[in-house]
């Protein structure tokens, strides 16, 4: 997460600015402990549609990655 907002400073956006997100879990027993990140993480107002699925990461040993489209 925070590299995501890494890059969306960097391109003149925000967390608010969100407004997808595709997060890939290696394993759907995570999936209770990446809601209470991303809960604490996101900006409640400005949440975005979300989409989390098990899938298997490029880097065999990411447990998640994440995917946000943003508007600049």
């Amino acid at each position: 997460l925070a590299k995501i907002k890494t890059v969306l400073d960097k391109a003149g956006s925000a967390r608010t600015n969100i407004l997808s997100a595709l997060i890939f879990l290696a394993d759907m027993d995570d999936y209770a402990a990446v809601n209470a990140v991303w809960d604490d993480w996101i900006i409640a107002q400005a949440s975005p549609a979300r989409t989390t699925i098990q899938a298997r990461p490029s880097d065999p040993n990411a447990k998640i990655e994440i995917m946000v489209v943003a508007a600049l």
